[in-house]
């Protein structure tokens, strides 16, 4: 099977092409020349693809990627930024808590008797995004 520049061209990015002659071709942009073959681990030009006999076309299935939701607001993240910044280097993980009907936040630091906790809040008014007792790096918290 052979096919014409405007079928190329209507392939999404990343379809993979198989010649007849073992050579294998990627699309990787929209524009018209953006097929590369595959030599030596690395994707070549190439302007031989229409005049190739095709063997197999592998067309790419895509999902939607939706991003995650943040742990914090902008506002939590700025007040345990300010509260974490003494000890931003030893602080290991930052978990919620619950307590008789109430919540609370807990910094979980290196040494022994350095860890601490915020006061007391109403139960699901701050933090929400944390989940109950799970302990999160400043990373996954984006601090």
């Amino acid at each position: 099977m052979k096919l014409t520049e405007k079928e190329l061209n209507e392939f999404p990015i990343g379809t993979k092409i198989y010649t007849g002659y073992g050579k294998k071709y990627m699309k990787l942009d929209n524009s018209p020349a953006e097929w590369r073959e595959m030599k030596d681990n690395y994707w070549m030009s190439s302007g031989g693809l229409l005049n190739s006999s095709i063997k197999q076309i592998e067309i790419p299935t895509y999902t939607e990627y939706i991003p995650p939701k943040p742990i914090l607001d902008e506002k939590e993240k700025e007040y345990l930024s300010a509260v974490i910044k003494p000890w931003e280097n030893r602080i290991k993980s930052i978990a919620k808590h619950h307590y008789k009907g109430e919540e609370y936040v807990y910094f979980y630091c290196s040494g022994i008797g350095n860890s601490f906790g915020l006061p007391y809040f109403s139960e699901g008014t701050m933090y929400k995004g944390m989940e109950l007792d799970k302990e999160y790096t400043l990373e996954e918290l984006g601090l």
